[in-house]
């Protein structure tokens, strides 16, 4: 498939590509990341080996800019079988000489917190597609340590769960310094921070109506100790551990919530719901009052939004309960953003307030909002229709009258565009035709060649026929160079009599089609059989004459000297 893209997508005249490593000769596995990298086994091998190795795998070049083999490039990376981006050749080598720097400066790129991740990573090796403009493409596989990479820089990650699941990542070293930092303490002590209101936001939201009814893990934690969850059980969730590894700093952020959901054991060791609030049943009446303040927008950038920015941008308008990204599967299972989601509000109100509003941007994007009950309404219609339209195409083909509909619904030629060309020599094609007829603007439907010299061309749109006349000198045209030919209209019954015939040879090649679609035909049929044993025809077990034992001639005679 790599292969392929390449090939599809360059410009064969102005770049070049070379494989300097072969493709597989059977597919990569579908399998997740980790199960790929982890064994090294099969066709992903293939390529493990180049990676560590730090091997050339594609050079790709030409005269072009990256911004031209961007795209392309992206969708290479897409198919490969590892996390990727698309660099140009002079970011990369800028960091390879800070890398340098750093070495002759013997500058420790890592921290603590920047150990801790990679021990806890299973996979650190990452590629680079990058461009030298001018001369080559390539693809350069390296080990990259997490204090390089930025929000901006990274690849955008889905995250459809509250429980960990391909959500953005942000490195401990930098959570580590935001918790260091004086500025994130608050002024009021009882104000929470920056990182204490992510911390309470995280925490509330796992032991919220939405999450509890759907996290399986987190009901089985609670069931065991009256509702309370240790914190080295909270540290597992992936999202809360990226804010902080200490449980001690998540309880001080607890402390400072507001909302009263939450409570803290004497030990500060265990966190739970409180029991004054019980998680209510998910009964009809609960699902249809959740759906009533639920509100669906369409028109978020498909790339580079992730949960942690909408909740954000949703934290500027009244308070949002739950925010649910939409997702598609790509071929290779993994999962695209749609950029559409629904939103929760607290109440009603606030949700009819949010919709009034006269217009709503999320960076620039214009966002379309309607209720969440009117838009599965809508869905759920267009779902019938094209189920309906699917039944009556299938009905049409079974139904004996389907040939009379489909001749009724095709729609007929354009009056006015039929050319006849005369006095053609020997020699003319139809493509030399379309050449010549191409120089009058005209766009050519099918040339019908006639013996005797003379063609009939059929163009696209009405009156197309009479412009390129209308164009013509002497009512001739060059064909070929050297030689002529005479040009004309056909109007009135010649017209209407040739496109008369044109739909009867239209609709016999449709029947005849059908025909051998419903109907066993070709060549031989099944007819009696190839002979041999058993009821299939031919001698049915008998000895063929000529045959040992058989009586007169022989069934096939040779030549003799």
């Amino acid at each position: 498939m790599m292969r392929m893209t390449i090939n599809r997508k360059m410009d064969a005249s102005k770049m070049f590509a070379v494989w300097r490593i072969d493709s597989p000769w059977q597919p990569l596995t579908r399998k997740g990341q980790g199960k790929r990298m982890g064994g090294g086994k099969g066709p992903i091998d293939h390529y493990v080996t180049p990676i560590k190795a730090g091997r050339v795998i594609l050079e790709l070049g030409g005269k072009c800019e990256f911004e031209q083999a961007l795209p392309f490039l992206e969708e290479v990376a897409h198919k490969l079988p590892i996390r990727a981006k698309a660099t140009s050749y002079e970011m990369m080598m800028a960091e390879k000489e800070e890398a340098e720097k750093m070495a002759r400066e013997n500058i420790n790129p890592y921290t603590k917190d920047d150990l801790f991740q990679i021990g806890s990573s299973i996979i650190m090796f990452r590629f680079l597609l990058s461009l030298r403009i001018g001369q080559l493409f390539y693809i350069v596989f390296f080990l990259r340590h997490p204090k390089e990479e930025t929000l901006e820089t990274k690849m955008a990650e889905i995250k459809t769960e509250p429980v960990d699941v391909q959500s953005e990542s942000v490195e401990p070293s930098e959570s580590k310094k935001v918790e260091e930092t004086p500025s994130n303490e608050a002024v009021d002590g009882n104000k929470p921070g920056d990182l204490e209101a992510k911390i309470i936001r995280q925490v509330e939201y796992y032991f919220s109506d939405f999450n509890l009814q759907r996290d399986k893990f987190l009901k089985g934690a609670m069931s065991t100790d009256d509702g309370w969850v240790p914190m080295c059980t909270m540290l597992k969730f992936k999202r809360l551990s990226e804010l902080s590894v200490d449980g001690q700093v998540i309880i001080n952020a607890l402390k400072k919530s507001t909302t009263g959901l939450m409570e803290i054991n004497e030990e500060e060791a265990k966190i739970r719901r409180i029991k004054s609030k019980p998680v209510p049943a998910e009964t009809e009446e609960y699902l249809q009052e959740i759906k009533e303040r639920t509100i669906y927008c369409k028109g978020f950038p498909k790339q580079g939004t992730t949960l942690d920015k909408l909740i954000e941008y949703f934290a500027s308008y009244q308070k949002v309960e739950n925010v649910k990204m939409r997702f598609f599967k790509n071929k290779d299972g993994s999962l695209g953003f749609k950029g559409t989601l629904t939103a929760t509000f607290s109440t009603k109100e606030q949700a009819e307030n949010f919709l009034k509003l006269e217009s709503v941007k999320y960076n620039d994007y214009v966002l379309k909002r309607q209720w969440c009950a009117d838009w599965e309404k809508e869905k759920t219609q267009e779902f019938e229709e094209r189920k309906k339209r699917k039944a009556e195409k299938r009905s049409t083909d079974e139904n004996e009258n389907g040939v009379e509909k489909e001749t009724e619904s095709r729609k007929p030629f354009p009056r006015g565009a039929m050319l006849k060309l005369s006095n053609l020599p020997d020699n003319v094609d139809r493509d030399s035709i379309k050449k010549a007829l191409a120089g009058f603007d005209a766009n050519v439907a099918f040339v019908d060649m006639i013996s005797e010299g003379v063609a009939y061309v059929r163009l696209r749109g009405e009156n197309a026929g009479k412009q390129v006349v209308e164009k013509v000198e002497n009512n001739s045209i060059t064909i070929n160079e050297n030689d002529k030919a005479d040009i004309s209209i056909l109007e009135g019954d010649a017209e209407e009599e040739y496109l008369k015939k044109l739909e009867d040879r239209l609709e016999s090649s449709g029947n005849s089609f059908r025909g051998n679609r419903n109907h066993r035909g070709g060549r031989g049929g099944r007819g009696r059989g190839r002979g041999g044993r058993g009821s299939r025809g031919g001698f049915r077990g008998r000895k063929r004459a000529g045959s040992p034992g058989g009586e007169g001639t022989a069934a096939k005679q040779t030549r003799s000297d």
